[in-house]
């Protein structure tokens, strides 16, 4: 959801679109808000996604390395390989080490 323009969806008939089944069209100016906040959100991430993997680039290279070695490698040697240390509690927190 975007905070823009709010829970939205806007839904693709034959011959129209509209927010909702049965509603009335869409006019062209929230077409290109929805356009717009869709390459917002999508430019947004593209960047936060580039951060993480620059911030994690030693890891990612050490389970590169492994995975060359290895072809296939289980969740405990993956978490290995890349010097994370998995907390068995909860499998999707990690904390590097």
């Amino acid at each position: 959801m975007s905070e823009k323009i709010g829970p939205i969806s806007v839904l693709l008939g034959d011959s129209s679109v509209s927010l909702l089944p049965g509603s009335s069209e869409v006019s062209p100016r929230t077409l290109s808000l929805v356009d717009l906040e869709v390459q917002r959100l999508i430019e947004a991430v593209h960047v936060h996604v580039a951060q993480l993997l620059s911030s994690h680039r030693d890891q990612l290279a050490r389970l590169a390395r492994a995975l060359l070695k290895s072809e296939t490698l289980d969740a405990t040697d993956a978490y290995a390989a890349a010097l994370v240390q998995r907390d068995h509690d909860d499998h999707s927190a990690y904390s590097a080490t």
